[in-house]
């Protein structure tokens, strides 16, 4: 590089002009060190620095310690607790009523279009999430206003298994802003939508 440029016009100079030249010229040659392995100075800290960065393992879906939902439920008569506690009334629709009403609100919420993966998106409330989850959910969390209409907010291990094995491992199969399919638990019946 540069040492080496420098050596080259020093010996293309004429020999009067060498001493003039060698004073304007400075050449500093530096050698760094591989560093030694700990434990000992044979070079093997070299061959370790050589290998490639170990990437993060992936994120197993069951590991996560907890997911931000947001959620519409429709009870029906073998539910639980088959009271509206929005309305103050009484369910009496069956399972099969709640399934088909939910399955309405689900096409009018996928005509939104497919936003899986957008954290932005999920965190917001659209006017189309909030007016189906006002108009079709019995849960209290529907009241909410703003963005958070229908978030049940952080679920941790605990919540996630008290609705149920295959409500939890549909749940944590979900991608961000993607829609569940009907989920059921001992509240009723369940559209989920992972926010994060």
């Amino acid at each position: 590089g540069i040492a080496a440029l420098a050596v080259e016009r020093l010996r293309a100079a004429p020999a009067a002009e060498a001493p003039a030249k060698a004073l304007d010229c400075a050449v500093i040659v530096s050698y760094f060190a591989e560093p030694a392995a700990a434990g000992g100075g044979d070079g093997a800290g070299a061959a370790a620095s050589e290998q490639p960065a170990a990437k993060r393992p992936r994120v197993d879906a069951q590991a996560l310690q907890s997911v931000r939902l947001r959620h519409i439920l429709v009870r029906h008569r073998d539910s639980k607790h088959p009271m509206d506690p929005v309305k103050h009334q009484v369910v009496t629709r069956s399972r099969a009523e709640a399934e088909a009403l939910l399955r309405g609100a689900l096409a009018e919420l996928m005509k939104e279009g497919d936003h899986r993966g957008n954290s932005m998106w999920a965190a917001k409330s659209t006017p189309t999430i909030t007016r189906v989850c006002r108009s079709t959910s019995e849960c209290k969390s529907a009241l909410k206003g703003g963005s958070m209409c229908g978030d049940l907010g952080w679920l941790g291990k605990k919540e996630l298994q008290a609705l149920g094995k295959d409500t939890e491992e549909a749940v944590r199969a979900l991608g961000i802003a993607e829609w569940s399919d009907l989920l059921a638990s001992e509240q009723g019946v369940h559209l989920m939508m992972r926010i994060a």
